[in-house]
C-alpha cells in the first residue's frame, strides 16, 4: 500500500497522555465507541502514555483512531482515505521535542498585533505531533474537524 494521508505538524508543551485524555472525550462526542490502536478507547490507559526523556528522539510513537471495526478494515485496504460517509481513519504520531529555542523566520500577526519576525520561542520541554488525516484539513470538513478538535484539546 502506498503512503496516503495529509500530515499536520505541531509542537506542544505538556504530556501526550493529558492531550489524548482531553482529545478522547471530544472525539467520543462524534464517535462514542471509537477504537484507539484497534481497541475500545474506553479501556485505554492514558496515564500509560509517557515519553522517555532519554529515549530515541527520532522514533515516533503512534496512536491510531477509527470509528469501528469496519473502518479498521477499510484502513487496511485503502489507507488514510475517506469512506462513502465522508469520514476516515487517522493517526497521531508523537515524539519528544527537546529544543530550547525555535527561531521564527517570518513575521506572524497574532491577536496582539505582535511582530514575531526574528523572535525566539522557548520550548524547554514538550513533544512533536504529526496528525495524519485522510485529506487536507483546510479543504476537507472531516479532516478539518479532527485537526480542530486536536488543537482544542491542547487546553
Amino acid at each position: 500500500m502506498d503512503f496516503s494521508g495529509y500530515a499536520t505538524d505541531l509542537v506542544l508543551g505538556g504530556s501526550p497522555g493529558d492531550l489524548f485524555r482531553r482529545f478522547s472525550s471530544k472525539l467520543a462526542e462524534r464517535w462514542p465507541a471509537y477504537l484507539q490502536n484497534g481497541a475500545d478507547h474506553r479501556s485505554f490507559d492514558f496515564g500509560a502514555i509517557v515519553l522517555d526523556p532519554e529515549g530515541d528522539r527520532g522514533e515516533s510513537e503512534v496512536a491510531t483512531f477509527s470509528r469501528d471495526l469496519a473502518m479498521e478494515d477499510f484502513w487496511e485496504e485503502q489507507g488514510y482515505a475517506l469512506g462513502a460517509d465522508g469520514e476516515g481513519p487517522f493517526a497521531v504520531f508523537y515524539k519528544p521535542f527537546r529544543q530550547f529555542s525555535v527561531k521564527v523566520d517570518r513575521g506572524v500577526e497574532v491577536g496582539t498585533g505582535a511582530d514575531w519576525h526574528d523572535s525566539f520561542i522557548l520550548v524547554p520541554e514538550g513533544f512533536h505531533v504529526s496528525l495524519v488525516t485522510p485529506e487536507d484539513p483546510s479543504s476537507d470538513p472531516f479532516s478539518g474537524w479532527v485537526r480542530d478538535v486536536l488543537i482544542q484539546s491542547v487546553w
